[in-house]
């Protein structure tokens, strides 16, 4: 997914003025782990981006950079209409981050098993069959686009 990220924004509102106030490219993000936080918590991070948080501070590992993109924890409340992709840059507080919606994050993800722009597809055992799909809407996540472990679930 190509998403807007910000460097040290202290919260929601500074980001969304951010955002309307300058040019930000686009950058590749990966989410390679979904952390659901309660809806207090959720609040707490969104109007202070830079307090140190002990979900990022657990799951350093699930943030890094390369080729591909950069790889992101995606974290976000039930109750909330947003999903926040924060790349610490090994520190325990949201040094990157990017925000989106969440229908638009479920999206993209279901995009990531279609077929049609896939360049493996002629050879994939799982083409047009819905067992590719992610286990969220009811498929086997078989998709190898879809890797091991990295299909979310969403309490919605």
């Amino acid at each position: 997914m190509k998403a807007p990220v910000l460097k040290k924004v202290l919260n929601l509102k500074d980001w969304r003025r951010q955002i309307n106030d300058w040019m930000v490219g686009q950058i590749d993000l990966i989410a390679e782990k979904e952390i659901n936080i309660s809806d207090k918590e959720f609040e707490l991070l969104c109007n202070d981006f830079l307090v140190l948080r002990y979900y990022i501070a657990e799951n350093l590992d699930e943030m890094w950079i390369d080729e591909k993109g950069w790889h992101c924890i995606v974290v976000q409340s039930e109750n909330s209409d947003i999903v926040i992709y924060i790349q610490s840059n090994k520190t325990d507080y949201a040094y990157y981050t990017s925000i989106i919606y969440k229908q638009e994050y479920k999206q993209q993800y279901r995009l990531r098993a279609y077929c049609n722009d896939c360049p493996e597809k002629l050879n994939c055992i799982h083409k047009d069959a819905f067992r590719r799909m992610p286990k969220e809407i009811g498929g086997l996540a078989l998709c190898p686009k879809l890797k091991d472990g990295a299909d979310p679930r969403w309490k919605i």
